[in-house]
């Protein structure tokens, strides 16, 4: 269960983490303890270690595991929802890779490589010329996973 951060009203103490909706899990810290929000996370992911679908796997079978699951589940969806649906994956990668989960993280990057060529390869895509909404979105989307948020 995701953890559950309380800030204190208090002057005396700073924040407070719990790993469950009840109080008798919870942990404070300092009132000068700050964390930014990707001190969060890792506190987070210490106290709630992920388990990832590809523990166990090898990288050949990550690989075709999230190329099978995308194909399975994005027959028939528009390219703007593809290319959507990659930018969260991305970020979703990005999470698993500040847990650790380096296999979660190689496949939600193999599910938003393989998103991203399914709207490339859209017959949406090919008609637009120019500038497009989906152009666009596809523009986006690579900046922010080539440069960066």
């Amino acid at each position: 269960m995701p953890g559950v951060i309380v800030q204190s009203n208090s002057s005396s103490t700073g924040p407070v983490f719990c790993s469950s909706q009840s109080s008798s899990n919870c942990k404070s810290y300092p009132s000068y303890f700050v964390l930014s929000q990707v001190d969060w996370i890792l506190l987070a992911a210490v106290q709630h270690p992920i388990t990832s679908p590809y523990d166990g796997l090898s990288v050949a079978d990550v690989k075709q595991k999230a190329i099978d699951s995308v194909n399975k589940e994005a027959r028939g969806i528009s390219a703007l929802a593809l290319i959507r649906t990659a930018r969260t994956q991305i970020l979703s990668a990005k999470e698993h890779e500040v847990k650790g989960d380096l296999r979660g993280a190689l496949g939600t990057y193999i599910k938003a490589a393989k998103l991203t060529k399914m709207a490339m390869d859209s017959p949406e895509y090919m008609q637009e010329k120019g500038a497009g909404v989906i152009r666009k979105e596809l523009n986006d989307l690579l900046q922010v996973s080539l440069f960066g948020d």
